[in-house]
């Protein structure tokens, strides 16, 4: 059986992006191919097929959001830190 499936590096070990069907201790043989950077923006883009303008703003909305939510709050610390050292 052959399957090409995607997978993270992180943390010094592989980790499949789906559940493979292999029992606990098989082993495998690994062709590792990084994607470029054209892939990577190919394969983010296919999250958004199908939803329309509505839908895509919404997750992006809910993506940077607390971004500058927590933007805006270190920087209300960093001005009344400074405050208070006057």
């Amino acid at each position: 059986m052959t399957k090409r499936i995607r997978a993270v590096y992180r943390d010094g070990a592989l980790h499949p992006a789906e559940p493979l069907d292999l029992p606990d201790g098989t082993v495998v043989w690994l062709d590792i191919t990084p994607l470029t950077p054209e892939e990577r923006l190919e394969e983010a883009t296919r999250l958004y097929e199908g939803l329309s303008d509505e839908e895509v703003a919404e997750i992006e909305r809910a993506i940077l959001e607390p971004r500058q939510l927590m933007r805006e709050f270190f920087d209300r610390l960093s001005v009344e830190g400074s405050e208070e050292k006057r």
